[in-house]
């Protein structure tokens, strides 16, 4: 079946639609790039903020760990009691402890435990757990 050849005013509004319906595609697809790599340009840049940021928190939060550490290690009664453990000396070192801990925290005092144990994992002799929140 064939239809009869349309006349020129019909094809010339069908001709003008398609030709408006063609440039409002092309110009949405192109807002639709621009939106998409200016969305990708901007995540990108604030992931690289936030990485750099949870870098420089990492940084300080292990200094400030290391430095506690090295307190609490040179300690006298803490390298009495890793050197030669005694109920004794162990009182000793958990004073010692006590003492950089309470410098440390002041009146806060976060919890903790602290486990007297046959053997420790890889045969260490002190076993320190902690949980670092800043405020």
């Amino acid at each position: 079946m064939r239809f009869p050849p349309l006349s020129i005013r019909v094809k010339l509004p069908l001709l003008i639609g398609a030709l408006v319906l063609a440039v409002a595609g092309s110009f949405a697809w192109s807002a639709y790039r621009g939106v998409s790599e200016a969305s990708l340009f901007t995540a990108s840049d604030r992931l690289g903020s936030v990485t750099t940021q949870i870098a420089g928190l990492l940084e300080t939060s292990a200094t400030q760990l290391l430095t506690n550490a090295r307190a609490v290690a040179d300690s006298p009664a803490i390298r009495a009691f890793l050197q030669a453990p005694t109920p004794r000396l162990r009182a000793a070192a958990l004073a010692a402890m006590n003492e950089v801990y309470a410098r440390h925290f002041g009146k806060h005092k976060p919890a903790r435990s602290t486990v007297q144990a046959a053997r420790l994992p890889r045969d260490a002799r002190v076993e320190i757990d902690a949980i670092a929140v800043k405020a």
